[in-house]
């Protein structure tokens, strides 16, 4: 259970579950403590064998603009770090989930925002989201954990251009380069994204876990690690059988 959230709504419908960030009549920046409450939902969803997909999205026009702006000039060298730190156990706790997340983009998808959508499984925008990396133009750097899987997603190049510039992109652009599955009409983002969701909830839930983490920790490792982990994973699978299948 859950109490407390002040910050982030969620919503359970199982085998679905809906995490919103923000309020409908605030601009969507993350702060501290909206990063808490985002870490200690996924642990929840985590452990919640009903739940097999999550939905990342935002309230009202945006889906997260970046960190709220009097908290990140309060910091100090020392806070900082430890700010970061913290963002960064959140990417990894989507990342590390064993579930699929989809973000539903709306709006913007900015800094921090960015980095949390290319955490998520896949990636499914309005044609009128808007992506970007600009804390380099107030002084900053990128430093939630998000970035490398950016790279991964889109190539160093793409990456660095984005950091470099502080330049953002349209939703078309975005998915030419790779960033996003799927660009729909503003008006049916969340149907989308609810129907993606459903289909890829009809799959094994435990061949969804071990794919997952056959596709993340594999990344990671060298070709002859990551090819024993797929075969690994593969027999665990095959061992689970049909009693997995829902």
């Amino acid at each position: 259970m859950i109490v407390e959230l002040q910050n982030i709504n969620y919503q359970t419908n199982p085998p679905l579950a809906l995490v919103i960030i923000g309020q409908e009549n605030a601009l969507n920046t993350i702060n501290l403590s909206t990063i808490n409450e985002l870490k200690k939902v996924f642990s929840v969803i985590k452990q919640d064998s009903s739940i097999r997909v999550v939905i990342l999205t935002g309230a009202g026009k945006d889906f997260v603009t970046g960190l709220q702006e009097q908290e990140l000039n309060s910091l100090s060298a020392q806070s900082a770090k430890v700010y970061a730190e913290e963002g960064q156990a959140l990417i990894l706790e989507i990342t590390q989930l064993g579930k699929p997340v989809i973000a539903a983009i709306n709006g913007l998808a900015l800094d921090i925002g960015l980095e949390l959508a290319a955490a998520c499984s896949l990636r499914i925008a309005s044609e009128t989201a808007q992506f970007g990396l600009p804390l380099i133009k107030k002084g900053k750097t990128a430093a939630f954990g998000g970035v490398r899987r950016l790279i991964q997603l889109i190539g160093l190049g793409k990456t660095l251009e984005l950091l470099l510039t502080g330049d953002l992109i349209n939703a078309q652009k975005a998915s030419e380069i790779g960033l996003i599955n799927l660009v729909t009409r503003p008006m049916d983002l969340f149907s989308s994204a609810k129907e993606m969701a459903q289909r890829i909830s009809n799959n094994s839930p435990i061949a969804i876990k071990y794919l997952l983490e056959s596709v993340y920790n594999g990344l990671e490792m060298p070709l002859e690690e990551a090819l024993l982990l797929e075969a690994t994973l593969f027999g665990l699978c095959s061992a689970a059988g049909e009693s997995e299948r829902v």
